[in-house]
């Protein structure tokens, strides 16, 4: 599952890379959706509130 910890499909990767900016974006009362397709490639939106409510 995308952004599953310690979850990669690289030789040398570690999984973590996807799990902090999904912490990020939490953090900061953002948003984040994905939209991806086989052999086509991936993209990301992001959305981060410039005055978040606290």
């Amino acid at each position: 599952m995308l952004g599953t910890p310690f979850f990669t499909t690289k030789s040398n990767g570690t999984g973590m890379g996807l799990t902090q900016v999904f912490t990020i974006i939490h953090h900061h009362k953002g948003r984040i959706s994905v939209q991806s397709e086989v052999g086509k490639g991936t993209t990301f939106h992001i959305w981060l509130p410039i005055h978040p409510n606290t």
